[in-house]
């Protein structure tokens, strides 16, 4: 064998090795993504929602009462909350939630005392993982 030829054998040795490591670090980022969106982000349920009327000073405020249920893994979770009726107003609160976690969100809407009475506040709530 000439001095070419061995050289060019390892060169193509260090290039194999080189797209080895490539691809090992591309399907480990690419595992990690997929667990961490599949198996690893917050699951979330939203068993109640109440809304009740009351007064905050002088002011009419409808308030969604909202719990959620973590039954993922932890992390960060953006929960909204919704009033329609009278009038349409959306608001979100984002919380951090660790596996297995329940927590209850008020939502203040203020709302006019006349428009309360005359007009049915229809309330929804959603969460999604952020």
């Amino acid at each position: 064998m000439s001095g070419g030829e061995i050289e060019q054998k390892k060169s193509s040795k260090w290039k194999i090795i080189a797209a080895t490591i490539f691809a090992v670090v591309v399907i480990s980022i690419t595992a990690y993504v997929v667990l961490d969106v599949i198996v690893l982000s917050p699951k979330l349920d939203i068993p109640m929602i109440d809304a009740h009327g009351g007064y905050q000073g002088f002011d009419y405020f409808v308030f969604a009462d909202v719990r959620v249920v973590n039954n993922g893994g932890e992390g960060w979770v953006k929960v909204f909350s919704q009033i329609q009726g009278s009038r349409y107003e959306e608001q979100n609160q984002r919380i951090y939630m660790n596996a297995g976690e329940t927590k209850e969100l008020t939502f203040p809407f203020d709302v006019t005392y006349l428009n309360s009475v005359f007009a049915t506040e229809n309330c929804r709530a959603w969460a999604v993982a952020d």
